[in-house]
């Protein structure tokens, strides 16, 4: 079925036009109209969203955990109640800076997830 042999020429046709689009850098005016309407949308949203005087009350101690001590921040955010806990590893425990960080790095999450828990995300 295969196995045959075609000897001279032969002819396929085959569609040869080929279409293409054009991509340009974008232009000094755009750059600048877009970053001024960047711009304006969020004065928009500064105005439209105030921002509400925060009461932040924080309490922070260092406990010893079952292995590693641990700092224990808790804090009350606009009258909501938080705990965070930092453990304070072996590679960190000379270091004041890493373990600053560690609790700072703690804290923001924290911070974090209460602020975003009430927002809407409408998509």
């Amino acid at each position: 079925m295969f196995d045959h042999k075609q000897y001279g020429p032969s002819k396929i046709s085959v569609d040869s036009r080929v279409t293409g689009h054009e991509h340009r850098a974008p232009t000094d005016d755009s750059v600048r109209l877009l970053q001024e309407m960047q711009k304006k949308i969020r004065n928009e949203v500064e105005k439209a969203v105030p921002l509400e005087p925060n009461l932040l009350k924080a309490l922070m101690w260092t406990e010893q955990g079952t292995l590693w001590p641990e700092v224990v921040v808790i804090y009350e955010l606009n009258g909501v109640k938080y705990e965070a806990h930092t453990r304070i590893t072996p590679d960190i425990e000379h270091d004041d800076e890493s373990i600053r960080r560690a609790v700072v790095k703690t804290v923001a999450e924290g911070f974090a997830v209460a602020m975003l828990s009430g927002m809407n995300h409408a998509r």
